[in-house]
């Protein structure tokens, strides 16, 4: 897989998102026995890269889905409340 141009390894990750009014900070962390980000480790992320927020319309429950699959991309994203992180 790669992710904004870096390639990740197969395997199992956390996934961490700091939100920024304009720009989220995503983190990919090769740790997944985590408790939260107050546990995390700068040393175990995989992956770190800025995404900027979009407006889409209301989710009710936080979501984590892929949109426009095809046979060579796709696109991760995260939505909430009434914001689109792709």
């Amino acid at each position: 897989v790669i992710l904004e141009g870096q390639p990740v390894p197969a395997g199992k990750y956390s996934l961490f998102t700091i939100p920024n009014e304009g720009a989220w900070v995503v983190i990919l962390n090769k740790n997944t026995e985590l408790w939260g980000e107050g546990d995390r480790k700068p040393d175990e992320d995989i992956l770190q890269f800025k995404v900027r927020p979009a407006k889409c319309e209301t989710t009710e429950t936080f979501t984590i889905g892929f949109a426009d699959v095809k046979d060579d991309k796709a696109f991760l994203e995260l939505r909430w409340e009434n914001t689109l992180v792709r």
